[in-house]
């Protein structure tokens, strides 16, 4: 089973920090903040208690609120831009399709071995942060009930002072500095990067990443078909979960490789006994030892058999 991915790229706003918002601070969309969404973006789907979210893009230096004469001041910007964020279940369906992936009757993206690992091994970069220019991956956390992605090229701005407070008082999550820094980077496509810490830092590895993007993509059903042939006999059939999928092609591979070995050892078998009928060809243009085995009683005779045997066997054997 995948273990969770834990959550390093969080952090618990300062004291000073807690008062404003911060690039990067994860918002919960409801209350206020949802209707302001209804109101000026009606196009995007969101309902009171569906866990939809937004993360904040606008930089912190712009977002802060200072106190000046122990007043608490306004920001300086005057809208705040937020990108939507999904599950990454739903972004990847979405890639499928953009991809244009077929998927069978039964519900399941069957996928050819090699097509399956290169859309593992791209999801498990974006799980750990390391390659997507537009999409960041967001662990779950006591008030983040699913793994998410916040969709960077999907934004919408507000004006500061219609959700600003409201805004805060719905924040679930807050990066940290190296990750709001990362996000920055991404928006503006800097030359040079901004080191951050990974996943390997915490105690996972390439194996961890690539079981943990396995689990997303079944979460997708979406399917290592292994090859045609077994793509074409999975596709007839519903299944509940990929599991039993995957029983399926334990059981496909285990029916290939009998018939390879079964077909090896008729092969073999073809070997064996041309050399044997070689052999006993050669005996029987033999007279004079056709003759010495007609003089041995029957124990020497055995001998003399197991000992041509022998032979045999050594000469086929590598």
């Amino acid at each position: 089973m995948s273990k969770s991915v834990p959550e390093y790229i969080y952090a618990s706003p300062t004291p000073e920090e807690k008062e404003s918002l911060l690039q990067g601070d994860l918002i919960e969309i409801k209350g206020e903040f949802l209707e302001k969404f209804k109101e000026f973006y009606p196009g995007i789907s969101h309902t009171e208690g569906n866990h939809g979210y937004a993360l904040v893009l606008t930089q912190s230096c712009d977002l802060a609120r200072r106190v000046v004469r122990k007043q608490l001041q306004e920001p300086a910007c005057h809208h705040i831009l937020v990108c939507i964020v999904r599950p990454v279940s739903s972004v990847f369906k979405s890639e499928l399709k953009f991809r244009r992936f077929k998927t069978a009757e039964n519900g399941f993206t069957y996928l050819e071995q090699s097509a399956y690992e290169a859309l593992q091994l791209s999801l498990s970069r974006l799980i750990n942060n390391s390659e997507s220019t537009n999409l960041f991956f967001l662990p779950k956390t006591a008030l983040l009930k699913e793994e998410m992605v916040a969709v960077l090229s999907v934004s919408f701005p507000f004006r500061c002072s219609s959700v600003y407070q409201s805004m805060i008082d719905a924040r679930v999550a807050t990066l940290k500095p190296e990750f709001r820094a990362k996000i920055g980077y991404m928006l503006a496509d800097l030359y040079g990067r901004v080191a951050t810490s990974d996943l390997f830092e915490v105690g996972w590895n390439d194996p961890d990443l690539i079981e943990h993007a396995g689990k997303i993509l079944g979460d997708c059903k979406i399917v290592n078909g292994y090859s045609k042939p077994f793509i074409t006999e999975s596709e007839k059939k519903d299944y509940e979960n990929t599991s039993a999928i995957d029983a399926d092609l334990i059981d496909f591979q285990s029916k290939i490789k009998k018939a390879a070995d079964k077909a090896f050892l008729k092969q073999a078998a073809r070997v064996a006994f041309k050399d044997v009928r070689n052999m006993l060809c050669e005996w029987i243009k033999d007279p004079a030892y056709i003759n010495s085995l007609q003089q041995l009683d029957e124990g020497k005779l055995k001998q003399e058999l197991d000992r041509q045997l022998r032979t045999l066997s050594d000469r086929m054997l590598p």
